[in-house]
Formats: structure tokens, sequence, C-alpha cells
């Protein structure tokens, strides 16, 4: 695993340590790309597992708004790269990070994936959660895309040096289309296979940390970052949380 690659950036499907025959999924932030996960990529290296982290096309939720598709139409792409890994992989680890671990959530339930791991899970903004969804919607008839304030929430700044985007607008339309996502995801989150892993951190500035504990508080294995943003593979506590997964699946494996 290369020390630092930007090509993640760009790639529609990041692909490493092809003939492992467990697999790790990693589903990227709203915004973001595969790159999301090149550090949980070198911190699992030595493991005997595949890696398999697509490019999500999140632009295209601003399409789930104006009616052109639908949400299962969006995820059909995910649908289909999992029922192959499933199919070609003895076991499958699933790993959404913000808006990917919303889809995490859905993705869990309607595949009974058993080994789930939801960082900084994205059920809302922190604050006035309806009103940013109107705002966000009625804005984006005169103003499309608006610059993002920052390149990432990063509380560390190593990470945030490290940490690269693939461009640096919020496209509204789409976020109206992620709070879309997320209603549909609310009704999953019941029947996740349990246990599950979810990390986050109680102050984190995007995904709400209350909004996320109402749906997750009771079942999950939590784990409370302290020192973290919400870029969770880039910030202060990412040790702790890829030493908390390895925890968490060599239990599972132990079943």
């Amino acid at each position: 695993m290369s020390a630092y690659s930007e090509d993640w950036l760009h790639e529609t499907i990041v692909l490493a340590n092809k003939e492992a025959n467990t697999t790790l999924i990693g589903l990227h932030c709203w915004g973001g790309s595969p790159f999301d996960f090149h550090p949980l990529a070198q911190a699992f290296s030595k493991h005997p597992i595949r890696f398999v982290f697509p490019r999500m096309d999140d632009v295209g939720l601003a399409k789930v708004v104006t009616d052109e598709i639908s949400i299962n139409a969006w995820l059909s792409p995910i649908r289909t790269l999992i029922r192959k890994e499933l199919e070609n992989s003895d076991q499958v680890y699933l790993c959404g990070l913000s808006m990917g671990g919303t889809i995490a959530t859905m993705m869990a339930v309607e595949f009974g994936i058993k080994r789930v791991v939801l960082l900084a899970p994205f059920f809302g903004v922190i604050a006035m959660n309806n009103l940013a969804t109107k705002v966000a919607n009625n804005l984006s008839m005169v103003m499309p895309r608006i610059w993002k304030y920052k390149a990432g929430c990063v509380k560390s700044r190593e990470g945030l040096k490290r940490y690269r985007c693939p461009e640096n607008h919020f496209h509204l339309k789409s976020f109206v289309g992620l709070q879309a996502l997320t209603k549909v995801a609310e009704a999953s989150v019941e029947r996740i296979p349990k246990p599950y892993l979810w990390c986050h951190s109680p102050k984190d500035p995007i995904a709400s940390f209350d909004l996320a504990k109402t749906h997750l508080g009771k079942e999950s294995q939590h784990l409370a970052l302290l020192n973290t943003e919400h870029i969770v593979t880039f910030d202060y506590d990412a040790a702790s949380v890829f030493e908390s997964m390895e925890n968490f699946w060599s239990l599972r494996t132990q079943d």
C-alpha cells in the first residue's frame, strides 16, 4: 500500500490485495472519495483483507430531488458491488463514513451483513436539520454550488494537511438528496445485524451525534472520539478507531 496517493481521489473503484478471501468494503462520505479510506488501508495493510473502495456519485443525489431517479436506482451500483463481493468472498466487512455510514445501515439490513462499522454516520446536521433542507433546496435555485468553508473537518493539523477531497464546492441540491437518503435509511437502523461498531465524536460539527445516538446508542458498541471532528480516518483518534475495528472484527470471526 503506497504511503500517499491522490490517485484515489478520482478512481471509480480502488481494489487492493485482490487475492484475499475476506473483503472490506468502504463507503465514503458525501463530497469525499475512496481516498477517505487511505489511512485505514495503510493501517490494515498487513491483514489478509481485500480492500474495495468504490467512488459513489453523490452529486447524482440531486436527481433524486428532481425525480429523475429514485433512491433505489441511485443505490443500484452499490448493491451490485456488494452482491459480487458476497458471492466471491468468504466473509465481508462493511465500513461507512458519514454518508457512507448512512448507506451502510441500509445495505447491512438488505444483505444481512453482520460485520458493520459506522464512522460518524450521517442522520442529519447538528442544528436546525429540517430548516437546513428547506434553505438548501430554495438556495439551489439561484446558487447551485457554494464553496466549502474548509477542506475537511479534521482537528489534527497533520491530518488536515494530508486529507484531500475531489472538489471544493457543496452541491446544494445534492445535499437535499442526501437528506432524503437519510430519511429512508432511518427505517433500516433498528434492523442492523447486531452487534455493530459506532465511532463518533460528540462534538462532530457536521453529522449530528445526537441524531445518530437516537438511532444507534442502545444497540451498538460505541467508541466516543473526544479528539476528532468529522473525517474520522484522518483525525487524532484514527489509531483508536482502527484498533477498535480490528478488535471488533476479530471477535466477530470467532462466532
